[in-house]
Order: C-alpha cells, then structure tokens, then sequence
C-alpha cells in the first residue's frame, strides 16, 4: 500500500543574496560578491515527525569567465575564497530537522560568499550515521535509503550587488513510501517553479 501520497513537499530554499563586504552591514550588497543563504521549511503532513540529519549542503560554482569544472565526488572547500571555482560548502556538518516543525517556518542551513559566476549544481547529503525516521501513530520507525545524496542541476547565475533565489522542494510524498512492514526514503528533490 503506497503511503506517499499523504506527505508533505520539503522545500529547501537556496537564496543566492548581496554579499556584505567585509565590515559591513550583512544585508548591504557588495558590487563584487554575493551571500548564499541557505533555509529549510516544509508542509503539514498526517505523521508525527518526520527526521532527518543532513550531513552536508555544497554548491558547485563557476566564475565568471572560467569553464572549470569538479568532479561530483569531490570535497567541498570553505568559503575563505568567493571567486573560487568548485564544490563549495554552504553547511558541513550534521544537523537533524523535524521536518514537520518547518511548516511555515524556514530554518537557516548556512551562508555562503560568492563572486560573479554562476551555480551548476547543487549537492545535499543525507547523514549515514543517522538515518531519517518517520513517526506515525506513536511508533518511530527508521527510513530505508536509497542514496544518501541528491544532485540538483541547474544553471543559477550570480550577479554581484543582486539578488538570486534558488527554491528547491524536497518531495517528500514521493520520496517516502510503505515497503512490507517498514518505510524507505527515494530522496527525490526538484527545482520550485
């Protein structure tokens, strides 16, 4: 019996911001870099909660005039260099999220520094020492996952002094799914239009 039907849309929302030159006011824009913000927000749904620990959200930019690319299993690197080319991380480390206390209710994941270019890709993994869990009728039961980590492709640009918005929905009706006695998680994510 399919169950995802009843489940919610996670949307986690990328927006690529006016950076703040060093100094200054953190909403100010820079006419040189721009801010990734990262937040996390979701619908109601009939279960109780819904966990899961995200271990990592990275972004893969290429500047302005460069055509360099990474490979997908590359390491995200900080954020000490805006106008570095390659998989930058916008949140390294576990956090968990109720992800039905984010109805209505964005939680920031992290920012991120950029100059002029573009983002290609971006990359969220899911934490294999935690796996998500799913609560329906009081019983707490651990989802099985398919992969722990989801690429998104696209073709974001970032214009310094502006602001770009990059909304993606974490489908959570099609992602979780009864399977015999138990539930799996298909991390399935899309663009928002």
């Amino acid at each position: 019996m399919q169950t995802s039907a009843s489940l919610p849309l996670l949307a986690l929302t990328l927006v690529l911001c006016g950076c703040p030159q060093q100094g200054s006011d953190p909403q100010t824009p820079s006419a040189s870099t721009g801010t990734v913000n990262v937040t996390l927000q979701d619908a109601p749904v009939e279960a109780e909660k819904i966990e899961v620990t995200i271990s990592e959200v990275s972004l893969h930019f290429v500047p302005k005039g460069s055509e360099a690319k990474a490979g997908d299993d590359d390491a995200a690197v900080g954020g000490e260099d805006p106008s570095k080319a390659g998989w930058r991380a916008v949140l390294k480390g576990e956090q968990t999220f109720d992800l039905l206390k984010l109805a209505g209710n964005p939680t920031a994941l992290g920012s991120l520094q950029l100059g002029e270019g573009k983002v290609t890709q971006i990359r969220l993994h899911l934490s294999e020492a935690t796996p998500p869990t799913i609560t329906i009728g009081g019983e707490t039961q651990p989802l099985e996952v398919s992969s722990s980590k989801v690429k998104i492709v696209g073709n974001f640009e970032i214009k310094p002094g502006s602001t770009t918005q990059i909304a993606l929905d974490f489908d959570a009706a099609e992602s979780v799914q009864e399977k015999g006695k138990g539930y799996q998680m298909r991390p399935t994510v899309k663009l928002a239009k």
